[in-house]
């Protein structure tokens, strides 16, 4: 159902970000650089339609923050999606030399806190007025 690509320029250009990321203006260019750097993928559908991008940034040599943009097209395949980064993690976290794996999350973004705690993280505590706009985000984290 779905492929695991290297993201490119053209699949973030495509693709329809949902709302709730409320991606700034500051945020595209250090998605580009992401990009271009080849340290994301992104996951498309058969038919080429990009579901979501994602990767990882080295916070220190044995912590990695992890971090994804999800489109609306989520919304076609939510079980699919979920069964795919269910069997793409493990293997993921399995082969990484690093023993801390993070994310942050918007406070407000409730569906995101509830995926990620099916994901096996946990919430470590609140981050205020972390993001760019003042937002509170939430650290979620999940360890070896």
């Amino acid at each position: 159902m779905f492929k695991v690509k290297k993201a490119t320029s053209e699949h973030l250009a495509k693709m329809s970000i949902r709302p709730e990321f409320k991606l700034g203006e500051s945020d595209k260019p250090r998605l580009m650089y992401q990009i271009v750097s080849n340290s994301c993928y992104s996951v498309l559908t058969e038919s080429g339609t990009v579901v979501a991008i994602f990767g990882s940034n080295n916070i220190n040599t044995k912590v990695v923050q992890l971090w994804a943009v999800i489109s609306d097209e989520v919304k076609r395949y939510p079980i699919a999606f979920h069964k795919l980064v269910l069997l793409l993690l493990p293997e993921y976290l399995n082969n990484s030399t690093e023993h801390r794996f993070q994310m942050t999350i918007r406070e407000d973004f409730k569906a995101a806190a509830k995926w990620a705690e099916s994901l096996g993280f946990e919430c470590e505590g609140n981050l205020k007025m972390y993001g760019v706009d003042g937002s509170n985000y939430l650290l979620y984290a999940r360890v070896k």
